[in-house]
């Protein structure tokens, strides 16, 4: 599990919080489905790798049409290690 901190201040305190984090991809560089801890929050993001680097600058969108602002997500880990399921 990796905790992932939003860096637009308007949704830090909202969505700071990450309950899990799973890889869709075995390659770690495709779409990854986050869920948010927060229950107005608690559909399904989705989120695209920015670089193949695993430690930087990841892209979010959310689904919701009130917050189709692009995030910018940092991860804890720098390499992601094993699938975590």
């Amino acid at each position: 599990m990796l905790t992932v901190k939003l860096a637009h201040h308007s949704y830090d305190r909202i969505l700071g919080k990450v309950l899990a984090m799973k890889l869709a991809h075995r390659s770690y560089c495709k779409v990854l489905a986050v869920k948010l801890a927060h229950r107005s929050y608690s559909k399904v993001l989705t989120v695209k790798l920015a670089h193949r680097s695993y430690g930087k600058v990841l892209m979010v969108k959310l689904a919701h049409r009130s917050y189709i602002k692009v995030l910018t997500v940092k991860l804890a880990h720098r390499s992601y290690g094993k699938c975590s399921q």
